[in-house]
């Protein structure tokens, strides 16, 4: 990968979005201390926003592959490569410097915060316009002096980083300037909750994408989405392909669960019998946790008893034999090469809970 590229990622299908999009740009850090916030972190927030509203009304052409370009004076922030060419979208942010200074200022002082609010006037409507009108002019005139001129058209993105809380649809379309039009295609407005992406905003009529409910933006808020949608019967409204994936995760998750405490339940049972100068309460409070938790997954899903078979015991043990060897110091050879704790026995030694090895 070049220098000049900070990452490159490919999205396949609408099916794979989620997938493909991952982590990138859910969170753009703090604005002080060791994790602080980046350009290219907050241009990556901004994307992500984009891409969701633009997935959510089936306005990506599948596959594409993203890069994020770096600094190069030809290229905007972000490239994009698809079957009908090159695009591009340039990220920038509307708010006074001043405006910077005082949130970070009270990131910095938590004891100054209320003190801080309380001095702090916000913006209006019309003084939070004025911002988003020269983030875009500065754009426009940089464009004009060959800027962005290596994709075959351009896209703008403003993040509004005013110190206004009345921006609403009426305020973004009135950032609407015959001066500004002609040199990127679509101008889109991400509101500072990250939850409203505005659509041309350099049209009398701005649309407005809400994606707060989803599932790529807030899990909780998609959760409760999509309860209340089946509440309501509004089976055609359902995010179909997400709610199958999370399904299928929890079923996965529950299984892998089962593993980690069967293994845990061997684990301290072979230390149990074979370190028996050892033995003490602590032992035995993690031996009967991990059965209650057994317990507590084989009662929620009773079904999960057919994964206690001699392969997940198997697999389970096999992990469970060498921490035993590295936390006792013991040779390996010490213990059993196959599980003496199982289950199907007719004592059902494993999950009994009065039961302990001799």
């Amino acid at each position: 990968m070049s220098d000049a590229v900070r990452w490159r990622r490919e999205f396949s299908s609408s099916s794979s979005f989620s997938d493909d999009l991952g982590a990138l740009g859910t969170w753009a850090g703090p604005r002080t201390g060791n994790a602080e916030r980046t350009q290219g972190a907050k241009e990556d927030y901004v994307l992500r926003r984009v891409l969701v509203a633009l997935n959510r009304q089936q306005r990506l052409d599948f596959p594409f592959t993203v890069s994020a370009s770096g600094r190069i004076p030809e290229l905007p922030d972000f490239t994009f490569q698809g079957a009908d060419g090159t695009w591009g979208l340039e990220v920038t942010e509307a708010g006074a410097d001043s405006h910077q200074g005082r949130m970070t200022q009270l990131e910095r002082d938590a004891d100054t915060e209320s003190t801080l609010l309380v001095r702090e006037s916000f913006d209006s409507a019309d003084s939070a316009q004025r911002e988003f009108r020269r983030s875009i002019k500065k754009k426009v005139e940089m464009y004009d002096d060959g800027w962005y001129r290596g994709v075959a058209h351009c896209d703008l993105a403003v993040y509004d980083n005013t110190n206004s809380f009345s921006v609403d649809q009426g305020a973004v379309a009135g950032i609407n300037d015959p001066c500004l039009h002609g040199r990127f295609r679509e101008v889109f407005f991400v509101h500072s909750s990250g939850l409203q992406v505005y659509r041309d905003v350099l049209s009398d009529d701005p649309g407005i994408v809400d994606i707060a409910s989803d599932y790529n933006i807030d899990f909780a808020e998609w959760i409760g989405d999509q309860v209340d949608l089946l509440r309501k019967g509004h089976m055609n409204r359902l995010d179909v392909e997400e709610l199958i994936e999370e399904l299928s995760a929890l079923a996965r998750k529950d299984r892998r669960a089962l593993g980690s405490h069967l293994e845990n339940l061997l684990l301290h049972l072979l230390k149990w019998q074979f370190q028996p100068q050892r033995r003490g309460r602590s032992w035995k409070i993690s031996i009967n946790n991990a059965r209650n938790a057994i317990e507590d997954l084989l009662e929620d899903s009773p079904s999960l008893r057919t994964e206690l078979g001699q392969d997940k015991i198997l697999k389970a043990y096999r992990r469970a034999r060498r921490n035993a060897a590295t936390e006792t110091e013991l040779s390996l050879e010490t213990f059993p090469k196959e599980c003496p704790f199982e289950p199907q026995r007719p004592d059902n030694q494993l999950l009994r809970e009065d039961w302990f090895p001799a």
